[in-house]
């Protein structure tokens, strides 16, 4: 007797891997060409699999228990056979797209996923999430995956692993046409998926000012664009408990967030943050088509600020004007660009300029580390919650506002 199909909800859909997509024999033989190749600033956004995690754990699941489907095997298992990139495309919005726009309006946001009709000399993504009053969001780009293989390209581990000479040349060939897409409909986020793998894109603008512009070769007070890049998602990678409020370091993530989760994460960020939409980018070296790469021009790793040894993603520390904590200038959530996060704040990179330092002292009870900051009235209290993120900067909370903090 066959077994009962057990319900899925939401919560069971997001946390579920994707079914390998079948491939026809009869299929094509190339990857389709990208126009644009990337020539600008690029980084690892190496906090990727924890924040979509932390987005995870913040969703409202309790209130969306209602059965969306139900667990069967001959409706779940895939039945089509792809030839072509089309192909991949359509079984891409049948497993990702149809699911998480279901999953996106249990959670009460107004996104859907759909293609784009229109001139694709012009620059137009293969998928898109698009609000409800038709604007789009998100840009995606498909390739077969037995055209690119994005897990190896990727993969720091991997034997079989490309060169870096050819890895930059082809990764930088993918992610261009992406961050066209990015900067010419003015996107935020943006992603690349074989199906088999995805890997996700943020941008950031960022400015370059003392030793950290001479390190990356771009003038005094100058404004760039930043593309952030994850590893590469597979699509059969199972949802492993991994609790962000426990564990602070972010590579105890790595292959444990499932695709439905990661573009959960993309779509609760352009949902709750008008400012990733329009996304201005008026930086001159971003892409370039890709016939002209041999006159000049190439994707460039970001250098990290010889001052501080952090990425573009962390700000500089502000100059402290006294030891003692202003409870009114805080990092803000703001439409700016995100330099961090903690315990859901969005911390705006334009406050940091303004915000100021707490001086914190550590406190041992036993073998308990507690952080101490002192009140404008010289009253000692411990802080509310603290955070270490991946770069050694300490995040303090106090009287429910968040500060970049040193130590005393």
């Amino acid at each position: 007797m066959a077994a009962t199909p057990r319900p899925l909800s939401a919560e069971d859909l997001t946390k579920r891997r994707l079914p390998s997509i079948l491939q026809n024999p009869q299929r094509t033989s190339s990857r389709s060409i990208s126009p644009q190749t990337f020539v600008g600033l690029m980084a690892k956004w190496d906090s990727f699999e924890r924040e979509v995690r932390e987005n995870f754990h913040r969703q409202p699941w309790a209130g969306s228990q209602r059965v969306l489907t139900w667990d069967h095997d001959l409706i779940n298992r895939e039945r089509v056979k792809c030839a072509s990139e089309d192909g991949v495309t359509g079984r891409f919005l049948q497993q990702v797209g149809q699911v998480m726009t279901c999953v996106g309006s249990e959670l009460r946001m107004h996104l859907y996923f759909g293609d784009w009709q229109g001139d694709r000399d012009s620059g137009v993504p293969d998928v898109t999430i698009w609000d409800q009053n038709s604007v789009a969001k998100i840009a995606g780009e498909m390739k077969t995956p037995w055209t690119l293989n994005l897990g190896r390209l990727m993969s720091e581990t991997d034997p079989d692993r490309p060169t870096r000479e050819d890895f930059e040349q082809t990764f930088t060939l993918c992610a261009g046409q992406v961050a066209n897409y990015m900067k010419l409909h003015q996107y935020q986020y943006g992603f690349l998926s074989t199906y088999d793998e995805t890997v996700f894109f943020k941008q950031e603008t960022h400015r370059f000012t003392g030793a950290w512009a001479s390190a990356n070769g771009v003038p005094q007070g100058t404004e760039r664009n930043v593309l952030y890049y994850s590893n590469a998602i597979h699509h059969d990678t199972d949802f492993i408990p991994c609790n962000p409020a426990v564990n602070q370091d972010h590579r105890a993530f790595i292959d444990k967030v499932t695709l439905r989760e990661c573009m959960l994460y993309l779509m609760t960020q352009v949902e709750e943050d008008p400012g990733s939409h329009p996304y201005r980018n008026r930086d001159t070296k971003w892409t370039k088509p890709a016939a002209q790469t041999s006159t000049g021009g190439k994707a460039k790793n970001l250098a990290p600020d010889p001052s501080k040894g952090k990425l573009a993603a962390t700000p500089s520390a502000p100059k402290s004007s006294g030891s003692n904590v202003s409870t009114q200038q805080h990092y803000s959530r703001g439409t700016g660009s995100l330099a961090d996060k903690m315990s859901g704040l969005r911390i705006e990179d334009k406050a940091v300029e303004k915000a100021p330092v707490p001086r914190v002292r550590i406190r041992w009870s036993g073998s308990r580390r507690e952080y101490m900051w002192t009140s404008s009235q010289g009253v000692e209290s411990a802080v509310d919650k603290h955070h270490v993120d991946k770069n050694k900067t300490l995040w303090v909370k106090i009287r429910g506002l968040t500060y970049l903090a040193i130590l005393a």
